[in-house]
């Protein structure tokens, strides 16, 4: 009895990956015959997104350059002044 359970629950799970596998697959096969880059509507959300890794660049660029004066600030020698 216990195995009969065993086999049906391991059967069904190899089904469910058969079924995976074969959705996948599909999948892939679609998207290898279709040439997204070719449709016009496309072009503004690729100009979008060009403009997102520009923003994300430059704004690391300047955290980097803030954290290096601030690091700077931080290592000046300290100044007493007698009044």
């Amino acid at each position: 009895m216990e195995k009969d359970y065993e086999r049906h629950r391991m059967s069904r799970l190899m089904l469910a990956i058969a079924y995976l596998e074969y959705g996948f697959g599909m999948y892939v096969r679609a998207l290898r015959t279709s040439h997204p880059e070719d449709d016009p509507y496309l072009r503004p959300w690729k100009a979008a997104k060009d403009g997102t890794y520009l923003s994300l660049l430059a704004g690391a660029y300047l955290q980097y350059y803030f954290i290096d004066v601030f690091a700077q600030i931080a290592a000046l020698p300290t100044l007493t002044v007698m009044v």
